[in-house]
């Protein structure tokens, strides 16, 4: 009997549980996102025809000048207040700019950590630029 007592205390533990998870979307959400992360994020076109008028700041990550060219190739030519810029289109159309801002130019010190910008109309362009530049 008192066996048959601790397998009722477990299944209804185990149910609670269960219940707990499913009742909380947010957590739902995360397992979601952390299980398919940025399966859209297949780039489409870099400094090629991109509407980036007005993308905002979205982000930052830290890298050297190279890394960035090894991965996203050479940059256009900065504009305004900036030397150099990425153009970045994804296949799900999320656009995303990476610059530097009003700094001497990371061309000059190549293999020097530098943190960048991350523009973009959403925050999704933060969460690609800074995956892409993790792996």
């Amino acid at each position: 009997m008192p066996d048959l007592i601790l397998e009722c205390c477990l299944l209804q533990a185990a149910f609670h549980n269960a219940a707990c998870i499913l009742a909380n979307p947010p957590y739902i959400k995360s397992v979601k996102r952390n299980n398919t992360p940025h399966k859209h994020m297949k780039i489409k076109s870099i400094n090629q025809d991109i509407d980036i008028a007005g993308t905002s700041l979205q982000g930052y990550f830290t890298a050297t000048y190279n890394e960035v060219v090894a991965k996203f190739g050479k940059p256009a030519r900065g504009y305004d207040k900036t030397t150099v810029e990425w153009f970045i289109k994804f296949e799900d159309g999320t656009v995303a700019t990476i610059y530097d801002w009003k700094s001497e130019s990371p061309m000059h010190y190549p293999d020097e950590p530098y943190e960048w910008h991350i523009g973009g109309f959403k925050s999704k362009a933060k969460e690609y630029i800074q995956a892409l530049m993790a792996e």
